[in-house]
């Protein structure tokens, strides 16, 4: 008889257990799903993405963090992680504002992508986004009431470009070329490349098309290849190769050089050296500047006050509140 109450008192003992463990996390997925979404609320906590023809549905946070993680160059201090943050979620929201379906297309890791590159390391990476993405929850760059253009680069040739060319003073005034001294200390700022006239030609085969036939199988010389005209910046505005002018940018493209900084230097047997300083097209906030500013104690406002002059921060809905558009 005590045997059987006694066995009676452990069970209801092991089941009170029980409900204290485990109620905290039935009450959450009741609620919120296993996802963290609110049920119910799907629309409010999904975007729709489109690749290779198909479109599926992604939590923004998941979205958020698979755009910023791919642009990373490596581990960042706080302030300038949540410079960049608020440069991607600016960038996304012009996106979703200027489509008429509000589907994203910009690429993004997912969860096992971010396995593949951080490996052991993945908790700790995903930890550090998802607070610069929290700390700036809703917070986008604006320019006289509407998002600004934010580009960004690994690192800039000593001085970043002035965006007036590309865009124009009055669309963005506030990419204006900026003093990046420290960027000439980056890891691989400078790069080294070498290839054939002929390699080179082939690769810029695109825009020589119209080139005669006779100028086209003409042997080349080192004097086939002419910059025409700098940047301020130092980067290339206008290169000529076998007597067509093309865009420094373009020639990167072509090649794929880290940079459109460069020079050429001539070497030994029908070979070009192509000499690059900086990664990236040189627009808009230096990564490595950021960062070393955030070390210096500057905060992510200070950072983008300096490569965004004219522009202010401010808090919008974020896009899975809003209302979703038709496809």
């Amino acid at each position: 008889m005590w045997h059987q109450k006694f066995r009676q008192m452990l069970k209801i003992g092991f089941s009170f257990f029980c409900i204290l463990i485990l109620l905290p996390y039935i009450v959450t997925i009741f609620f919120q799903g296993k996802d963290g979404s609110v049920l119910g609320e799907r629309g409010n906590s999904y975007i729709k993405y489109q690749a290779d023809g198909e479109s599926k549905e992604v939590l923004w946070t998941d979205y958020m963090m698979g755009v910023l993680a791919q642009e990373l160059p490596g581990k960042m201090e706080p302030e300038a992680l949540k410079a960049q943050t608020i440069l991607l979620r600016t960038a996304l929201c012009r996106e979703w504002e200027e489509s008429e379906t509000g589907v994203f297309t910009t690429p993004y890791w997912t969860e096992k992508k971010l396995k593949e590159k951080w490996g052991i390391y993945t908790q700790e990476w995903k930890w550090r986004l998802e607070k610069a993405i929290r700390e700036t929850k809703g917070q986008v760059l604006i320019y006289q009431g509407t998002y600004a253009r934010t580009p960004f680069h690994q690192s800039s040739s000593g001085q970043t470009k002035d965006g007036a060319e590309l865009f124009g003073t009055e669309e963005a005034p506030y990419l204006v070329s900026r003093e990046c001294p420290l960027d000439k200390e980056a890891t691989q700022e400078m790069h080294l490349y070498e290839m054939s006239y002929a390699e080179v030609r082939k690769k810029c085969q695109t825009i020589l098309e119209a080139v005669p036939k006779e100028e086209a199988e003409r042997k080349l010389q080192y004097e086939d290849f002419i910059i025409e005209e700098k940047e301020e910046s130092g980067y290339v505005r206008r290169v000529k190769i076998c007597g067509t002018s093309m865009s420094g940018e373009q020639f990167r493209n072509f090649l794929g050089l880290a940079s459109s900084a460069f020079e050429f230097q001539k070497g030994e047997e029908d070979r070009l050296k192509i000499v690059t300083m900086g990664n990236g097209h040189g627009l808009g906030l230096s990564q490595w500047t950021a960062q070393e500013m955030a070390k210096e104690g500057k905060s992510c406002e200070e950072i983008l006050n300096y490569f965004f002059e004219g522009t202010k921060i401010e808090e919008k809905e974020e896009i899975c509140d809003l209302p979703q558009k038709k496809e």
